[in-house]
């Protein structure tokens, strides 16, 4: 969230430049995305974790989500993947193992190098999940038009581009 209170900053300060907003109605805007985004994200990860129903935290669906799609990585990608510490990763990574869900195995190019895999029963296990999220999104979704989906989802993927520039710059 600070990061797009940041980013609206920015804007602000940029759109004065330009003399498109005001402090004022930038600051009302501001208030009403948190406002929004706090009340409309606590509830989304926690129907979230109550629709997966399959053992997993929305933060482990997320890891197996990034193994099953980018395929064996180490555990310092994962966690660069999942924007968490190695700490974190060395944890859920932990955790899906127990559970059968991922399995470590060695490098093929470099056998001191270890890699994360999602396993068979992992696969299963996010097909059901993906599922269930595609149901428990779609039951918000249809009380949408397909124009006003189009536009939520180009203006959430905006921010996410805004972001990883950002980030990316200050690095």
């Amino acid at each position: 969230m600070c990061n797009i209170v940041h980013y609206m900053n920015y804007i602000y300060t940029k759109n004065q430049r330009d003399g498109v907003m005001d402090k004022n109605k930038l600051n009302s805007l501001i208030e009403r995305y948190e406002e929004v985004y706090v009340v409309a994200s606590r509830k989304i990860n926690s129907m979230m974790e109550e629709q997966l129903e399959i053992e997993l935290t929305k933060d482990q669906f997320t890891t197996l989500r990034f193994l099953n799609f980018f395929g064996p990585c180490p555990s310092s990608e994962l966690a660069e993947l999942c924007d968490v510490n190695r700490s974190a990763i060395t944890a859920m990574v932990d955790r899906l193992v127990s559970k059968g869900f991922a399995t470590r195995i060695p490098s093929d190019t470099d056998r001191r190098v270890i890699l994360i895999k999602i396993t068979e029963q992992g696969k299963i296990v996010l097909e059901k999940g993906q599922e269930k999220v595609h149901q428990f999104i779609g039951s918000i979704l249809h009380h949408f038009e397909e124009k006003e989906i189009e536009q939520f989802i180009t203006m959430y993927e905006k921010i996410a581009r805004v972001l990883t520039d950002q980030i990316e710059r200050e690095v």
